[in-house]
């Protein structure tokens, strides 16, 4: 998803700050709702 928002995959943590449910980012299950950090 990182790289689909914001072309690098190392920015996955945007998306781990605004997800702190998801503790896990290895293993969301198919359904999870994932909030998707605005791109500056």
């Amino acid at each position: 998803m990182a790289y689909e928002y914001y072309q690098d995959p190392a920015q996955w943590w945007r998306f781990a700050d605004v997800n702190p449910e998801i503790l896990d980012w290895t293993d969301v299950k198919p359904g999870t709702i994932v909030r998707i950090p605005y791109a500056d």
